[in-house]
């Protein structure tokens, strides 16, 4: 299966993880704000965008069955998610290689 870096970057974060977590919560790692980004601006609108795509990989994560909801959202926390046997094998976590020999 092929996954965008972005795909790979967020998996693998939420594998690492090794609980529930919230994809949002890793957002600002994978994309930071610059330094010279004030309230306004191309800078501002180019980050924004950005952090929109994230929640377009965190989507395609889901569709495409690597990571699942763990705790549903209930109005004041967002969904945790955990990777699935599938996105803890394309993360490469050692609890889903196979034994060597």
């Amino acid at each position: 299966m092929n996954l965008s870096a972005n795909e790979k970057t967020l998996l693998r974060l939420i594998a690492d993880a090794g609980q529930p977590v919230s994809a949002s919560s890793y957002f600002h790692g994978i994309y930071p704000p610059p330094a010279n980004m004030g309230d306004e601006g191309p800078v501002r609108e180019a980050w924004t965008e950005q952090q929109i795509s994230l929640y377009g990989v965190y989507l395609s994560l889901h569709e495409k069955e690597l990571i699942e909801v763990a705790v549903p959202a209930d109005g004041r926390n967002p969904d945790l998610v955990v990777p699935t046997e599938a996105g803890r094998a394309l993360a490469g976590e050692p609890s889903a290689a196979p034994p060597s020999r």
